[in-house]
């Protein structure tokens, strides 16, 4: 009967652990996406300033909360929107928007990518 109750309390514990690992990942996932287009809206205004100033904070949050990410995530997404991150301040400062554009939307499509991976399905399981 011990061995029963072990069982049961190891499968709580990993159902809690899956529970906290998904709320973890979206939760800073869906953060970084709005804050994502956060900037790019502040370019289309051109605000330029403020989305530097944004820009500085994303670029600060993902450095922090990279390892939340690459434990519970593809390294493929986590590598694209490195590469993808570094360039962003030097094509907002050289005003080449369009590039900038770009690659916030690679960012954001990443980031999407992510939170469809960490959806509970068929799909994700198998």
């Amino acid at each position: 009967m011990k061995r029963l109750y072990i069982a049961y309390l190891l499968l709580i514990l990993t159902a809690l652990l899956c529970g906290f690992a998904y709320y973890l990942v979206t939760s800073n996932a869906k953060e970084m996406k709005s804050e994502m287009e956060s900037v790019k809206a502040s370019a289309h205004a051109e605000n330029y300033e403020l989305a530097s100033k944004q820009l500085d904070s994303i670029e600060k949050k993902w450095t922090e909360r990279h390892k939340i990410f690459a434990v519970f995530c593809p390294h493929y997404d986590i590598h694209e929107i490195d590469i993808t991150i570094i360039p962003l301040r030097s094509y907002l400062n050289s005003n080449t928007i369009n590039d900038f554009y770009a690659y916030t939307d690679i960012v954001i499509a990443r980031l999407n990518h992510i939170l469809e991976n960490e959806i509970p399905s068929i799909e994700n399981i198998f």
